[in-house]
């Protein structure tokens, strides 16, 4: 990796406020090292950070691991590979970056043939690297074209040096959704004494982004992250667990021990499905939280300790004080900072990019040369309720390698094998909205409404019966109808509901 960023400038529209801003991310694909590092040379001062990979293979590999790429330079070699087309190499490896921009490094030499295919398959532009020269102006035109053109889609000029932290804080994530959530946990991160509570369904990586906060948190960086799961802790030996215990405290203390907070002092503590904490371990965490000292048991003496306390759950907190099974004292003080994880299903452009993770993980581990999704795989599994989120799609990932058992591609074929129904209530649905769609057309063919107007009656009709007749509470109808508690609760006040 090439990382460059020098002068202020403004790259194609996009403002750089400061030295140090990445305002795009490149993938150089190219078999000369030599070729590699004069296109570094002459990208050096837009502010764009370049990864380097040899060949396609190991560009596959490279994609896996990055995030945000604003475009690939791909050499003409990596084109012609045996038994794909031109289209479906540059579908894979738009697949595997997430990028639509593709600019094509050729020499003078380049087939006619494959250049016209690399036309028809919708790449950004060709740029000449024979002889040992690089086009420069070519270079450099096609690169800014691709930062702006890149960053027009995604809505958010500029967010590439945010998603750098990302990156190192082990998330795979492209969907405007988790970009909010983890500005907000870097944000979150950089005030080391407050405490946080992370919501978000099994699966969804509560745990990594905790170890995020950690990582990014200047204070604790460098100091322990224990995760605690609270539903084990329980029973007569729960206050030990937690805060420690004397020798000879009870029966079978035949030493000291320090206890998860004495143990996490100076570090982070993560207390994974705080909803199931024991009550009466509650009031105890809150003395900590208040006080910042534990008392081990079968001691009277306190011991300071200085722990920043993350706490997750799949259950709604305030929820569970309305019902008595949790305190409200405990409640606020944890309720300081509150970061939300989507559910998968409401963000599936990070599918592709997970996939590919998995991929590259478990590919040596199952001896497959599977490097290709069918996009069709990407489009059926966003279309499933996923209610195990990442880990149900890493674990159908596990299963397709497991399985396969000829050919280099993860097919529509493979996920029904391993037990997903593709077919299910489609016809239903499809019959519903053909419905919908002829009633609209009639509408708007006599002039009787237009279509911004038509599709927010529409929602707001179906939002207001839907709100009008649910017997569950504001998150679960959330839920039900597919929307993230944010948007749901600006779409009542928008309605007035």
């Amino acid at each position: 990796m090439n990382p460059t960023g020098l002068a202020k400038q403004q790259l194609g529209g996009i403002g750089l406020d400061s030295p140090n801003e990445v305002v795009g991310r490149l993938l150089v694909v190219h078999g000369d090292s030599s070729v590699r590092s004069l296109i570094a040379a002459l990208l050096n001062d837009l502010n764009v950070e370049l990864l380097e990979a040899e060949s396609f293979a190991q560009a596959i590999q490279q994609a896996g691991s990055a995030m945000m790429l604003s475009g690939v330079l791909l050499s003409a070699e990596a084109l012609c590979r045996k038994g794909l087309s031109t289209n479906d190499v540059l579908g894979t490896i738009r697949t595997a970056t997430g990028t639509e921009e593709i600019i094509v490094l050729i020499d003078t030499a380049l087939d006619l043939d494959i250049s016209r295919r690399a036309i028809e398959g919708g790449i950004s532009g060709f740029v000449n690297v024979g002889g040992g020269r690089v086009d420069k102006q070519a270079l450099r035109r096609h690169v800014m074209a691709a930062v702006r053109r890149t960053g027009e889609r995604r809505g958010q000029h500029g967010a590439f040096q945010e998603f750098k932290a990302f990156d190192d804080g082990g998330f795979i994530a492209r969907s405007p959704l988790m970009a909010e959530v983890l500005s907000k946990t870097i944000k979150a991160a950089k005030i080391s004494d407050v405490p946080v509570i992370i919501y978000g369904e099994s699966g969804t990586g509560k745990q990594l982004l905790a170890e995020m906060i950690q990582r990014l948190d200047p204070k604790r960086c460098r100091r322990r992250f224990l995760a605690v799961n609270c539903a084990s802790i329980s029973g007569t030996l729960a206050d030990s667990e937690l805060f420690g215990h004397v020798k000879g405290a009870f029966t079978g203390a035949t030493e000291n021990r320090l206890g998860h907070f004495r143990a996490a002092d100076g570090g982070t503590m993560l207390l994974d499905e705080i909803g199931e904490l024991d009550p009466a371990l509650q009031p105890k965490l809150l003395r900590v939280l208040q006080e910042g000292v534990v008392c081990p048991v079968g001691s009277d003496k306190e011991i300071a300790v200085d722990v920043r306390v993350i706490a997750a759950t799949h259950r709604r907190l305030p929820t569970m004080i309305e019902q008595g099974t949790f305190r409200l004292d405990l409640y606020q003080r944890l309720n300081v900072i509150v970061l939300e994880i989507p559910p998968l299903r409401e963000r599936p452009e990070d599918i592709p990019p997970l996939i590919q993770f998995f991929l590259k993980k478990y590919v040596g581990y199952y001896h497959s040369p599977i490097l290709r999704v069918d996009s069709q795989v990407h489009d059926a599994l966003a279309q499933q309720p996923l209610a195990g989120n990442v880990r149900e799609l890493e674990n159908a990932v596990r299963q397709m390698l497991a399985f396969k058992t000829h050919g280099d591609e993860l097919t529509l074929a493979d996920l029904e094998a391993v037990g997903y129904d593709l077919a299910a209530g489609t016809p239903d649905v499809q019959v519903i909205t053909n419905d919908l769609v002829e009633t609209g057309l009639r509408l708007l063919e006599r002039g009787q409404i237009s279509l911004p107007t038509l599709m927010e009656q529409l929602e707001c009709r179906l939002l207001t019966q839907s709100v009008r007749n649910s017997t569950c509470t504001a998150v679960d109808l959330a839920k039900r109808l597919g929307l993230s508690r944010r948007t749901f609760y600006n779409k009542l006040r928008k309605y007035r509901l």
